[in-house]
């Protein structure tokens, strides 16, 4: 289990390394990061925010976390969306592999404590 949380939190990490890594390719030559977030998805690539609404809204049966969630989300300027997933991202990467470091170290101590 603790190289799940390992692989989670990395693949969190990385994903918020990947987002500021695309913020600042904005700010030097892309859409503004001042346009809403939906908007500058589209930019990028349209036919995934579109597969992405179908996901939430049919799939998973949840259009009410679309409308009432994840449209403001869209609405807000890129700058804020992007820093949103970019602390979140860091968080949850930080915490699952804290997570993770504290069971291993316990498994190790407690083994320790067999062998003596």
């Amino acid at each position: 289990m603790a190289r799940i949380f390992q692989v989670l939190g990395w693949a969190f990490v990385l994903l918020g390394i990947l987002t500021v890594g695309m913020m600042g390719i904005m700010v030097v030559d892309g859409p503004s990061l001042t346009d809403p977030a939906g908007s500058v998805w589209i930019k990028f690539h349209g036919y995934s925010l579109g597969q992405f609404q179908v996901l939430v809204q049919r799939t998973l049966g949840m259009p009410d976390l679309w409308d009432d969630y994840l449209v403001p989300i869209l609405r807000a300027p890129a700058w804020q969306s992007m820093s949103a997933i970019v602390a979140v991202s860091f968080i949850l990467g930080v915490l699952l592999l804290f997570g993770a470091r504290s069971r291993r170290r316990a498994g190790i101590i407690h083994q320790s404590s067999h062998m003596s």
